[in-house]
């Protein structure tokens, strides 16, 4: 009985050795993913595509445009659309308000029906 406690302690003994091990093993791992996650976001300059990403959008705007326009190329464009024959920008976008309800009402009646 005395030779089966002593054989039993020394597996406890054995299996903590090897959580041990497997432990300090997941550590490792996951410290080395780690490490190669922030290498591969650090190739990624984010500012650079943020400022890119908003020089494009700022030569997309139309109408009378700041001082600080930054693409010099780009001037002042649609500032009298629809003046030849008598349409303000505001009835331009009305009627595009318009047609896009008119046009889901027909697509989705079911649930333009509640509202």
């Amino acid at each position: 009985m005395l030779s089966n406690n002593i054989s039993q302690k020394g597996e406890t003994k054995k299996m903590r050795g090897n959580m041990v091990v497997v432990s300090k093993l997941s550590l490792l791992l996951t410290m080395m993913m780690m490490v190669t996650i922030v290498k591969s976001l650090s190739l990624i300059n984010y500012g650079d595509a943020l400022t890119k990403s908003i020089l494009f959008f700022e030569g997309q705007r139309s109408g009378k445009l700041p001082t600080s326009q930054r693409m010099t190329w780009r001037k002042d464009s649609a500032l009298h659309d629809g003046c030849d024959i008598l349409v303000s920008k505001f009835s331009i976008f009305l009627f595009f308000c318009v047609n896009r309800v008119v046009f889901m009402e027909k697509g989705f009646d079911n649930g333009l029906s509640i509202v």
